[in-house]
């Protein structure tokens, strides 16, 4: 663990997804309020530039690296054969003029050790590409890889390891609602994030039609809204089209940035998401919360960290499954397991009254486990709603680990 003097300049490196990035903000917004007076720069892949909104404010400098345009000049055939490397060249000239003090490198994978190596630091922790080999340092990033080698090893979430590579105290979730979220006024709609990059960790399009019609009975107490990016909008409303006219009245679809995203979550009675960047999103908000946990989803490890909010997840012996493998069955077990209208329930009963869903949960015919979010001593728990005393944390009850996504 990093002991970080008080003014100095450190870079941050997680060159992931959004969601991951999101699961490390935490920790950055942690380290802003500890070391006031530390230069902080944050070194992302250029896709998760839409998160600049949220994330400029507790840091001093976003750097990004265009990855994406690298990789296709590399395999594009008319491209110059060393443009991808005065590219690069040039990216890391301008990170050394920064004279940086600490790198961290939060990514487990080869590329971000690379550039790593590359960078000017008196300090370096987590994978690094050093005299010819990977070197992992630090106690907390050895202990991350080991977690992804090794499924027999106990599985700390993300954040919980985050904020242990930082030398931070224990994450405190109340303290992480964003300025200028003050509504407490929860407006009677249920809102729904159906889309993610893995359709293996969501339901199909017609599954999803045939929960919203399972919703009818419950029209007259929620509206439903349905999240979706810019340039999913399309495809969203193609899918909505299928509904009843009567379903179609009462839902709207808003496709917006992660901005107004944070807005629409706050107001909402309930949030149901699957494994995507809107479910760690919502971690900054007060808004009760259900994540549908299906294919590659880890909820030991990437659940969402939010005390009171809940995870349904199917009991099937396959899950989670590989993310680069993808499902291996012949139909998509997880999500097929599900009987929609007992889930239409579930979420109803969860944005109506969550004190009854113990009683309520029992009768339903889920066939899967109804988990609930809980803190103990400041570190991600989960428990099963019908084993209270019961912290369910072993493996064997929840699936194996899946293969690291980095």
């Amino acid at each position: 663990m990093i002991s970080f003097p008080m003014n100095q300049k450190v870079l941050f490196v997680h060159l992931l997804r959004l969601g991951d990035v999101l699961m490390l903000l935490p920790s950055i917004m942690r380290f802003r309020k500890s070391y006031p007076k530390a230069e902080i720069h944050l070194l992302l892949n250029d896709n998760c530039s839409i998160l600049s909104s949220i994330i400029e404010r507790y840091v001093d400098k976003i750097h990004y690296f265009q990855r994406d345009l690298i990789q296709q000049e590399i395999v594009d055939p008319n491209a110059n054969l060393f443009s991808p490397y005065y590219q690069i060249e040039s990216f890391i000239k301008q990170l050394n003029n920064e004279s940086f003090d600490y790198v961290v490198n939060f990514t487990q994978n080869y590329l971000s050790a690379y550039i790593c190596s590359l960078i000017d630091a008196e300090q370096k922790e987590g994978m690094i590409y050093e005299d010819a080999e990977i070197v992992i340092k630090g106690e907390a990033f050895k202990n991350i890889n080991k977690q992804e080698n090794d499924s027999n090893i106990e599985k700390s979430h993300f954040i919980d390891a985050f904020f242990q590579a930082l030398n931070l105290n224990s994450p405190n979730v109340e303290n992480w609602k964003f300025l200028g979220l003050n509504s407490q006024i929860q407006k009677p709609y249920i809102l729904f994030q159906t889309h993610t990059n893995e359709e293996i960790k969501t339901l199909s399009s017609i599954q999803w039609v045939n929960l919203f019609e399972n919703m009818k009975p419950f029209l007259h107490d929620f509206e439903i809204r349905v999240l979706c990016a810019p340039n999913e909008e399309e495809k969203t409303q193609s899918m909505l089209s299928l509904l009843d006219h009567e379903i179609q009245d009462s839902l709207y679809i808003h496709p917006c940035s992660f901005s107004k995203a944070l807005e629409l979550i706050e107001d909402a009675s309930l949030l149901v998401t699957v494994d995507t960047s809107i479910k760690h999103l919502s971690n900054f908000t007060s808004t009760r919360v259900l994540e549908l946990s299906l294919g590659s989803s880890d909820i030991n490890r990437t659940g969402i960290y939010k005390e009171g909010a809940f995870i349904f997840q199917p009991t099937v012996s396959c899950l989670p499954c590989s993310h680069s493998k993808g499902c291996t069955k012949n139909e998509h077990l997880c999500a097929n397991s599900i009987n929609l209208d007992s889930f239409a329930t579930l979420i109803f009963s969860l944005a109506k009254d969550p004190l009854s869903i113990q009683q309520v949960f029992p009768e339903l015919e889920l066939n899967g486990n109804l988990y609930s979010v809980f803190n103990t001593d400041c570190k991600f728990n989960i428990k099963n709603i019908l084993e209270h005393n019961n912290k369910i944390n072993d493996q064997s009850d929840i699936g194996d680990t899946h293969e690291s996504n980095t």
